[in-house]
C-alpha cells in the first residue's frame, strides 16, 4: 500500500507528509493558473455588469432605494470594493478577486477530505477541485459564487473539525464561516440544516447534537437583520423568482450532480462553459458524449464495489459516507422543495453550488476507496483519477474558446457615447440599463442616464417585464413614460439633444418587452416628439420634435 494512504494520515499538518502536501500544493498552483489566465479577455455580461453598480455605488448609492435591495452578496460586494480600489475596475481585476478565493478553496477541500479519510484522499480532492470545470467557470467571472464556494468550504471544514473533536473554537469557526456564507447568500441555510448530520462524525452523538443546535442558533439570530432587511423586501419585489427556471424538478436533483462532476451536462446559462456541452448527443462529437457520461459510469461503478466489498454496519468509517452524502444531497432536497414552491422548476449549475464542496469532498473520498477494497487498488484508483482528469479537459478547452472581443452592450454603449454629450439625456430599457451603465462609465460618457420603468432603479440585476406591464402597474409605467417624455421635452427645448437606447431585443417583435417600447413611444407623441435613427444597427434613436 502507497505511504500516501496511511491510517495515521488523517491530519494534515502530521510530519514525514512530504509528499502529498507537496502535491496539494502542486494541485493548487496549477488550479489557480487556470483561474487566473485570460481574465480579461471577455467583456462582462448582464450579471457582471449589475456587480459593478453596486460596488462602484457603494458607499455613493445615488439610485431611489437603499443598497440592501439586493438580497445576496452583500459581503462580496465590500470585499470587491476594497480590491477595486487598489487594483482597479477592469474586467481582469473584478473577475480576479473570486479567481483567488476559488484558488484558496483547492487546498481547503484537499484538507477537509485528508481529515476525513486520510492523505490519499485529500490529494484526490485538490486535484478533482484544480481541473473542476465548474469551479474554474464561477473563478473567472465577477460574481459572488466562487467567494461563496470558498465560505462554504470552510464551514465544512471547521464542522468536520468541530465534530471530531468538540473543541468550542471550531464550533465558532464554524458558525462565524456559515454566517459569512449566510450573508452572501441566503440558500447556506440548506447547507446549515444538513450540516446536523455531522452528528455521524463524533462519537458522541449526543453532546454533537447539543453543541450544533447552540451553534446553528446563534447563526441563525445572527442572520435575521439580514433577512428583515434584504431578503424579504427583495422577495415582495419579485427578486426570488430568479432561483427557477432551467430543469424540470423530477430531473432536477440528477441533473445537480451530473452538473457537479468533472465533466457534467452543463445548462446554458452558464456562458462560455455550456458550450463544451450540447442540449442532445446528435449534436455533439463522440468525445464530447462520452466526456459527460464516463465520469457518472465510473463512479457509479467505484461506488458499487466499494458497497460490494464492505459491510453495510454503521463502522466508524461509514458514518463519513453518512455524513458527506447528508451535506450534500440534503441541501439539494431542501432546494428543489423551496423551487417547487416558487416554482415547478429548479436551477442546475448555480445556486445549487451550496452542495458542491461536500459533493467534490464525498467523491474523492469513494475514488481513494479503489486502494483498500480492490486488489491492486491504488492502480485502479490512478487511473480512475486520470480518467476523471482528463474528461475535465474537453470541457476546460472548450471554454477557453469560447468567443471573445467586444460584446453587444459594449459596441452600444461605446456608439452611445460617439453621439451624446455631457450635458444630454439618454434613456435605456429594462435589462440594458446595467449593463449600459457600466460601458458608458469605461467610454468615459457623462450624460444622465434615465431608465424606463424608472422603478427600475429599485431592482438593480432583477426585470420583469410581466410585472411591468401588469394590470397593477400599467398605469405607473404609463406615468412614468408620461413623466419621461416633459423631461425630454424640456433637454430639447434647451438646446440638448436626447437619444434612446431600444431594448436589445428587437422593438418590433412581439411580446411583453416590445410594449414597453410601444408605452414611451406613445408618451412621446403625445408631447410632440418623434425618433430618428441615430444608429440603426445598435438600435440608437434621437427624440426629436416632430414636424
Amino acid at each position: 500500500m502507497s505511504s500516501l494512504d496511511s491510517e495515521n494520515s488523517t491530519r494534515p499538518g502530521n510530519t514525514g507528509l512530504g509528499m502529498p502536501l507537496l502535491l496539494i500544493a502542486l494541485a493548487t498552483v496549477v488550479g489557480g493558473l487556470l483561474r487566473l489566465s485570460a481574465l480579461g479577455g471577455r467583456d462582462f455580461w448582464f450579471d457582471e455588469s449589475c456587480t459593478y453598480i453596486y460596488v462602484h455605488y457603494l458607499f455613493d448609492w445615488p439610485f431611489a432605494s437603499s443598497f440592501f435591495v439586493e438580497s445576496t452578496n452583500t459581503p462580496y460586494y465590500f470585499l470587491l470594493r476594497i480590491w477595486s480600489d487598489c487594483f482597479g475596475e477592469t474586467e481582469a481585476a473584478y473577475r480576479s478577486l473570486s479567481a483567488m478565493a476559488a484558488t484558496v478553496t483547492i487546498p481547503i477541500l484537499g484538507a477537509t477530505a485528508w481529515r476525513l479519510r486520510g492523505s490519499l484522499a485529500g490529494v484526490i480532492a485538490a486535484v478533482l477541485v484544480a481541473a473542476n470545470p465548474l469551479h474554474v467557470y464561477y473563478a473567472r467571472e465577477a460574481r459572488a459564487y466562487a467567494l461563496w464556494v470558498l465560505a462554504l468550504s470552510c464551514a465544512l471544514y471547521a464542522l468536520v473539525e468541530a465534530a471530531k473533536t468538540g473543541r468550542k473554537r471550531w464550533w465558532v469557526a464554524f458558525g462565524a464561516a456559515m454566517l459569512f456564507s449566510l450573508y452572501t447568500h441566503y440558500f447556506s441555510v440548506y447547507f446549515l440544516v444538513a450540516s446536523v448530520f455531522c452528528i455521524f462524525l463524533s462519537m458522541n452523538a449526543r453532546r454533537t447534537g447539543r453543541q450544533w443546535a447552540i451553534t446553528a442558533s446563534v447563526v441563525a439570530l445572527g442572520f435575521v437583520p439580514c433577512l428583515v432587511v434584504a431578503v424579504l423586501p427583495a422577495t415582495a419585489l419579485g427578486g426570488a423568482k430568479w432561483v427557477a427556471p432551467a430543469f424540470d424538478a423530477l430531473t432536477a436533483i440528477p441533473h445537480s450532480l451530473w452538473a457537479m462532476l468533472p465533466s457534467g451536462a452543463y445548462p446554458n446559462h452558464l456562458r462560455g462553459l455550456s458550450i463544451a456541452s450540447t442540449e442532445t448527443a446528435s449534436q455533439a462529437s463522440l468525445l464530447v458524449v462520452c466526456a459527460r457520461v464516463v465520469p457518472a459510469v465510473l463512479l457509479s461503478a467505484i461506488a458499487a464495489i466499494a458497497l460490494w466489498r464492505k459491510s453495510m454496519r454503521v463502522t466508524a468509517r461509514r458514518r463519513d459516507y453518512f455524513f458527506l452524502l447528508g451535506v450534500s444531497i440534503g441541501p439539494l432536497v431542501l432546494a428543489l422543495l423551496y423551487a417547487i414552491v416558487v416554482s415547478p422548476n429548479y436551477l442546475v449549475g448555480r445556486y445549487d453550488l451550496v452542495a458542491w464542496p461536500a459533493f467534490v469532498v464525498l467523491v474523492s473520498i469513494v475514488v481513494s476507496e479503489l486502494a483498500r477494497t480492490v486488489r491492486k487498488g491504488f492502480m485502479l484508483m490512478l487511473i480512475a483519477c486520470t480518467i476523471l482528469v482528463g474528461c475535465s479537459t474537453i470541457p476546460l478547452m472548450r471554454m477557453s474558446d469560447a468567443p471573445g472581443g467586444k460584446s453587444l452592450y459594449r459596441s452600444r454603449a461605446e456608439a452611445v457615447a460617439s453621439l451624446a454629450g455631457a450635458d444630454d439625456l439618454v434613456i435605456t430599457f429594462s435589462y440594458d440599463r446595467d449593463a449600459m451603465l457600466y460601458y458608458l462609465h469605461r467610454a468615459g460618457c457623462d450624460a444622465r442616464i434615465r431608465s424606463f420603468p424608472g422603478w427600475l432603479d429599485e431592482q438593480i440585476g432583477w426585470v420583469d417585464s410581466s410585472v411591468d406591464l401588469s394590470q397593477k402597474r400599467r398605469p405607473a409605467a404609463i406615468a412614468d413614460a408620461q413623466e419621461l417624455a416633459e423631461i425630454a421635452l424640456g433637454y430639447i427645448e434647451k438646446g440638448q439633444r436626447v437619444f434612446l437606447a431600444a431594448d436589445t431585443m428587437d422593438p418590433e417583435s412581439e411580446g411583453l418587452r416590445s410594449e414597453l417600447h410601444t408605452v414611451l413611444l406613445a408618451s412621446l407623441r403625445e408631447a410632440g416628439l418623434g425618433t430618428v435613427g441615430a444608429d440603426r444597427e445598435m438600435l440608437i434613436y434621437e427624440v426629436v420634435r416632430q414636424e
